[in-house]
């Protein structure tokens, strides 16, 4: 079994990977869910000591590699339970940087509206992308282009990262 036979990430995709060979799903939950918070606090440490723009891009470059890997590799206990160990620690530890960008660049006084924003156009992103994944699987009869798409998204989405200038808007306008 490859990547194409594979539902893309999330909860439902990873048990349904274990279903189909024969194990449960509760060992990668544990694994996917305890990454993602080692993850955003190893993110959020980082971000106060680097560049947030460089450490989103290496975030998202990580997230790609990881799941070109995954749909390359064969499907076994072993290879599911690392890429949820790998894209667990990745997944929300974009979440303190983007935060501590959106902060740093436009201060505090609209920091509610401006990360409301990014956080609705990052789930109507996931929204788009669950549905269209759906589409693409009824027309095509597998998963592969939507994970292939998906390495793509992850690749623009670090490259689109770089030109961030991380100084606050007052200071670039004064």
């Amino acid at each position: 079994m490859r990547g194409g036979d594979r539902p893309p990430l999330g909860h439902a995709g990873l048990n349904w990977c274990l279903d189909h060979l024969g194990a449960g799903g509760g060992g990668v939950d544990l694994a996917d869910w305890s990454g993602k918070y080692r993850g955003q606090l190893y993110a959020g440490y980082l971000g106060k000591r680097f560049s947030k723009k460089y450490l989103l891009a290496a975030i998202y470059t990580g997230r790609t590699l990881v799941a070109a890997l995954f749909i390359l590799m064969p499907i076994t206990p072993t290879t599911v339970i690392l890429f949820s160990i790998a894209m667990g620690s990745l997944w929300l530890a974009t979440v303190p940087l983007t935060s501590g960008l959106v902060a740093h660049i436009y201060g505090l006084r609209y920091m509610g509206t401006l990360y409301g924003i990014v956080f609705f156009s990052h789930q109507l992103g996931s929204f788009l992308g669950v549905w269209l994944g759906g589409r693409m699987y009824d027309a095509f009869g597998d998963y592969t282009m939507v994970w292939w798409i998906g390495v793509g998204v992850g690749a623009f989405s670090a490259i689109v990262h770089l030109p961030v200038k991380e100084q606050p808007l007052a200071a670039r306008t004064a």
